[in-house]
């Protein structure tokens, strides 16, 4: 069977595959049939990994939630004091990003660092930073949505790295298969060509 609804693999349901696979037709062959049967376990496959990877998602998810609620409270936030802030030319040249020079106390000791801004300051400015317990420059902890979406993330990219390795296979069982058809069809045409006759009956 060639081309048609057996060569395009679909997540909905392979019906011309399935009919390709129980029709009783001599015109049928057995190359259409194992393409119809490669065809409909690409498609259960697809809908079996389904829970294999929203467990790993879920796993995932719990699993980035316990890191960012550890995160979050190994961490606080402070006011910092700027002190000086230039520009910084970024790679086309733009001057969006700022170099701050700030500084805050830890008890009672004070701190400095630099830091990359979004706007221009002024010295004496105060802005908020994040620091962990020992008092040292940190970034903000991530949002528990982030876990979320890390959960929904790997599982998406799980089942699409499947499926793509599943039609992977299945177009390169579809071309081997052709290259069988097209031979057979060489060897008959030719047989044809010189008088030896040919098979109507076509069983690959």
């Amino acid at each position: 069977m060639d081309g048609g609804d057996v060569q395009t693999f679909t997540m909905g349901f392979p019906r011309g595959a399935l009919l390709c696979l129980l029709r009783r037709n001599r015109l049928v062959r057995a190359t259409d049939r194992v393409e119809a049967l490669a065809t409909i376990l690409l498609f259960l496959v697809g809908l079996a990994i389904i829970p294999v990877v929203v467990t790993v998602g879920m796993s995932t998810h719990q699993h980035e939630a316990a890191l960012y609620a550890r995160q979050a409270g190994s961490v606080h936030q402070t006011t910092a004091r700027v002190t000086a802030s230039r520009p910084v030319a970024s790679s086309y040249g733009s001057m969006d990003v700022y170099d701050a020079q700030i500084t805050w106390v830890v008890d009672g000791l004070p701190r400095a660092a630099s830091i990359r801004w979004p706007e221009d300051l002024t010295p004496g400015d105060q802005i908020p930073i994040w620091v962990d317990g020992t008092g040292k420059l940190t970034g903000k902890p991530m949002s528990p949505d982030q876990a979320v979406m890390d959960g929904v993330l790997v599982a998406v990219f799980l089942w699409t790295a499947v499926v793509a390795v599943g039609v992977g296979g299945h177009r390169l069982l579809i071309w081997r298969l052709d290259r069988h058809r097209d031979a057979r069809w060489d060897r008959e045409l030719k047989a044809l060509s010189t008088g030896g006759g040919g098979r109507a009956d076509h069983q690959w």
